[in-house]
């Protein structure tokens, strides 16, 4: 590295930073501390005067942050001997106080990871660090001081009693120090006087108790000197020391505790309740005790606080009492049950958690004179959740309002609380039902805590009816919620699951005819199914169960579905219950099923046996032409309608439409074939990305020259031609064959299609005002984003000749010598024509909402003026 001035722009040093910091960045740190010439490096860069501190500081912080686990032993004691050097380079110099913090820092992190103070570099650095707090009241070392006096008190948490010896300078050090350096001193002299209560065995007792209470009496009388947070530091080790000095009263804490009694400063407070909790009885009065909660109480209903300081309050007197009733519920204090009950009640201006909080606090306060009313009480005050919940179906309030039932049904059940919470269940079920699973929950938990109450079945029970109660339709768009509830009622055998299957294959027969069995919704009933297998008795539901397994084996779209539902199919109908329920529980996720268990549960073997090959016919054997193609219109939701030419109505209304080419062809088998007859024949189309993947179109069997019609339903994803690949696989003798088909062309043209005005209600005299509206709509420039592109093209066809072409398409305009048409491209696009007569030659105004499809358009115009 260069030495020369001006080290700041020194084009090396700014590399090195640079690499230090992207390495850093990268997380291969390690990689650049473990080279010893690296640290070298480093470190010659630190002893620089003339590189800039913050530079210098940012170098040491990255050694403690990043490099301390690549030093050796040796290479960490030469280390922390030259950032040692360092320090005292600097230590005098005003101007590097951050960088000298960061070298004390870095170096007391070394010694005490690395183990280094039962060395000599270790004892090095706790007399240099002793030698920098011995200069008390030295104005402009104040922040080294108190850094040494931190890294000291580490240094002692870590290797307790390593500065006992040097408890006399310390007090002396923290007597004399008149600057606010003096918390750090007092922090470190508690720590070695917690130290000091494992030297007892070496010394007498009498003689170190004598030594301990001038220092805690001293360190008392001057507590009013430290920060709150700094309090902590001080009571906790002092809490410790006079526990194990039986001669050194508590009572030395009183002055501070009814000082800070009256404060709100959460800090403070919290000190004064851990006093109180660990010498109970031993410090305050029981009437300053009262007070004491008292204040307590005030403050979880003081407006001014915070809500969060009102339910650290609330908490501090859930825990304050440990003593529990004679059911085992937590109780609190007497003193707060028979006074302060009312304080609990919730404030229409509390939060929800505040709320939950105070309920929590009024269901432990209830006396043993207090019998129903208090119960019947404690619903009553839950009214505004309750409000709120049935208002909003909002997940935080229903929480809050479920943990309360749960709370008061643990602690003080009754017939009216159970009454309530189905009531309530009941209103939220139909209206909100994505709180199913927090009901479900709630219920999980009832059961768990009270294995032998009726209230998880009595409400399960009333759930279950309820879904039962409601439409096909309006269960499977929220379907993800409510078959939760048969998931969990398959499991109870109290329940008639009978209802519950025919329900579902009611359900999917819904989504199957109106095509949205999707994985999820598979998945869901497939869960239903399996619980009903794992814990029911299987013939009350067999044939109902059977036909549901199958419908899902059949006609399911999902492979992954088909499957589970064949599995579970074979299952129902080839094993026991008690073989199922072996492979079904629990113990399959465990491992304690293993593929043993599998292959012996069905009768028969299974093993894998050879699949059948497929053997490819070189010469077609089939006549395959395609004879017409039509659109289908399907709305999924009949009732929509438009009542007006809007295009925001039209636009929701054509997404509830599905659009879809039914195509239908010729299939014969050919006279040459060698085969009189063939069975399972299948025509088989590959997958194209612009289209949904097209069914396979089966027939039993066929025979020579025998006229087959296969219908096959194209779906498009944009409207773009395509070429499909199709073939023909059949059996013959327990030989599958396979016979290549002429492609399954679906041209531009195909795609043209009349705009269906009766599926969308359009009249015939608002056509046009409706033509002209989706004009504008797609050629609006000062639309952002844009809905479509406009475009011309002069065509030399004929008027004549593209009436007659056009006529299905012709909308009548207002104006003479103009021809507007609309076309409909599945599965969502259009296109929008506007002819009009210049001479010789038509111009055709073009509108689409898809640009790609303008050279396709450009295609089909120039095909027609080749038209005789």
């Amino acid at each position: 590295m260069a030495a020369s001035g001006g080290r700041n722009r020194d084009p090396e040093l700014k590399n090195f930073i640079a690499k230090i910091r992207q390495y850093i960045a990268h997380g291969d740190s390690d990689k650049l501390f473990s080279d010893d010439n690296f640290i070298l490096d480093l470190l010659k860069v630190v002893y620089e005067d003339s590189v800039d501190q913050v530079i210098k500081t940012e170098l040491v912080l990255s050694l403690e942050e990043y490099g301390y686990s690549a030093l050796t032993p040796s290479s960490a004691e030469q280390v922390v001997s030259s950032l040692l050097d360092v320090f005292n380079q600097n230590v005098n110099r005003e101007d590097t106080h951050n960088f000298c913090i960061q070298l004390l820092i870095t170096l007391t992190s070394i010694v005490l990871l690395k183990k280094l103070l039962i060395k000599t570099i270790g004892e090095n650095v706790i007399k240099r660090l002793f030698e920098v707090i011995s200069k008390v009241n030295h104005v402009p070392s104040r922040r080294i001081r108190g850094c040494c006096c931190q890294c000291l008190n580490q240094i002692e948490q870590f290797y307790s009693g390593t500065l006992v010896k040097y408890k006399d300078d310390i007090e002396k050090f923290s007597r004399q120090e008149k600057t606010y350096v003096h918390q750090d001193y007092s922090t470190l002299l508690c720590t070695v006087l917690e130290s000091c209560n494992s030297e007892r065995e070496t010394s007498p007792q009498s003689s170190t108790e004598k030594e301990l209470l001038p220092t805690v009496s001293y360190i008392m009388e001057n507590i009013a000197l430290m920060t709150p947070v700094g309090l902590w530091s001080i009571v906790l080790p002092l809490v410790e020391v006079i526990k194990h000095n039986t001669s050194i009263s508590p009572i030395i804490f009183k002055p501070f505790m009814l000082h800070h009694m009256a404060t709100f400063d959460p800090v403070i407070f919290h000190i004064v309740l851990y006093l109180q909790k660990e010498f109970k009885g031993e410090i305050l009065s029981t009437e300053e005790e009262h007070k004491l909660l008292h204040r307590l109480i005030l403050g979880i209903n003081y407006p001014s606080l915070s809500p969060a300081q009102r339910l650290l309050n609330i908490q501090w007197l859930k825990a304050y009492n440990q003593d529990s009733d004679e059911n085992g519920n937590k109780k609190l204090p007497d003193f707060v049950c028979q006074n302060f009950q009312q304080e609990f009640y919730p404030s229409v201006f509390d939060s929800l958690e505040l709320k939950f909080g105070k309920l929590s606090l009024l269901c432990r306060s209830k006396t043993e004179d207090q019998g129903d009313d208090f119960n019947n009480n404690l619903i009553k005050q839950t009214q505004e959740i309750q409000q709120l919940t049935e208002t909003t179906g909002r997940h935080k309030p229903a929480l809050a309002l479920y943990k309360a039932f749960y709370l008061f049904y643990s602690q003080h059940p009754s017939q009216y609380l159970v009454q309530t919470i189905q009531g309530i269940t009941h209103k939220l079920l139909g209206r909100y039902p994505a709180l199913i699973p927090l009901v479900l929950d709630f219920l999980r938990c009832i059961r768990e805590s009270n294995p032998d109450s009726s209230v998880y079945m009595d409400i399960l029970s009333t759930l279950h009816q309820s879904v039962l109660s409601i439409s096909y339709q309006d269960v499977f768009n929220q379907y993800l919620f409510y078959l939760q509830v048969f998931q969990t009622s398959a499991r109870e055998k109290q329940l008639n699951q009978a209802t519950t299957v025919k329900y579902l294959n009611g359900l999917l027969d819904y989504s199957l005819r109106n095509d949205i069995c999707d994985w999820y919704f598979g998945n869901s009933i497939l869960s239903i199914c399996r619980n009903i297998l794992t814990f029911q008795d299987t013939s009350t539901v067999f044939s109902e169960l059977g036909e549901l397994l199958y419908d899902i084996m059949v006609y399911c779209n999902d492979t992954d579905i088909k499957d589970k539902g064949r599995f579970y199919y074979a299952l129902l109908t080839n094993a026991a219950d008690k073989k199922i329920h072996s492979v079904l529980s629990d113990m399959v996720p465990s491992g304690k099923v293993t593929g043993q268990n599998f292959s012996s549960l069905l009768p028969g073997s299974m093993t894998d046996k050879d699949k059948a090959k497929i053997i490819p016919v070189e010469e077609s054997l089939f006549v395959w032409e395609r004879e017409e193609i039509n659109p289908v219109f399907l709305m999924k939701d009949e009732n929509m309608s438009i009542k007006s030419t809007s295009i925001e109505e039209y636009k929701n209304m054509l997404e509830n439409m599905e659009i879809s080419l039914q195509a239908r062809y010729k299939l014969i088998l050919k006279d040459e074939s060698n085969y009189d007859t063939i069975h399972a024949v299948s025509v088989v189309l590959d997958n194209n990305h612009y289209y949904k993947p097209v069914s396979n179109n089966h027939l039993n069997m066929m025979k020579k020259s025998d006229i087959y019609h296969v219908t096959l339903t194209y779906q498009p994803i944009e409207p773009y031609p395509a070429d499909f690949n199709a073939r023909v696989m059949f059996a013959v003798e327990n030989k599958t064959y396979s016979s290549e088909l002429p492609d399954c062309q679906i041209t531009f043209k195909d795609f043209l299609l009349p705009f269906p005005w009766d599926s969308f209600q359009i009249l015939q005299d608002s056509q046009f005002l409706f033509w002209s509206n989706l004009w504008k709509h797609f050629t609006d420039s000062t639309d952002y984003p844009v809905k479509g592109v406009e475009s011309h093209k002069i065509s030399s066809c004929s008027l004549d000749k593209l009436l007659t072409l056009w006529k299905s398409y012709q909308i009548h305009g207002e104006k003479e010598n103009e021809y507007p048409y609309l076309l409909l491209l599945p599965p969502s696009y259009h296109v929008l024509f506007n002819v009009k007569v210049k001479k010789e030659n038509l111009v055709i105004a073009i509108a689409t909402d898809h640009w790609k499809l303008l050279p396709h358009i450009n295609n089909y115009l120039n095909s027609l003026s080749t038209l005789k």
